[in-house]
């Protein structure tokens, strides 16, 4: 099950139940990795920036991070671009909740058609 915070907010998912407690296993975990997308808003409209979901690794304190998102031309990633879950294995009506806000972004030292970028998450 998943754990939301607000209306569309992801913070983990339960991974353990027992009898007056449940674990939940955070999305910034480091054992963490859902697949997601980044947006921006521009004139109170979303817009999705890349076709298709990549992989994002939970780095723990709050933040997870991605270098496999590839330099594609027209479309640049920038600082406080929104991340959202689009993870086949998630519910259908989670897809596009809010994981976070990406926070820096670079080049990938070993990879330079691809972004190195790190997110926040963001509640």
């Amino acid at each position: 099950m998943p754990v939301i915070a607000g209306v569309n907010h992801i913070l983990g998912r339960v991974t353990d139940v027992g009898p007056k407690t449940a674990t939940v296993r955070l999305i910034t975990d480091p054992n963490s990795q859902v697949l997601a997308i980044i947006c921006r808003h521009v004139d109170g409209k979303t817009i999705q920036l890349l076709e298709k979901p990549f992989l994002i690794k939970a780095q723990g304190n709050g933040q997870f991070g991605s270098d496999v998102i590839p330099k594609t031309s027209g479309v640049s990633i920038e600082k406080n671009d929104i991340v959202l879950l689009k993870d086949p294995e998630w519910p259908a009506k989670l897809q596009h909740f809010i994981l976070g806000v990406v926070t820096d972004v670079g080049t990938n030292p070993r990879q330079m058609l691809r972004y190195q970028v790190r997110a926040r998450a963001d509640i």
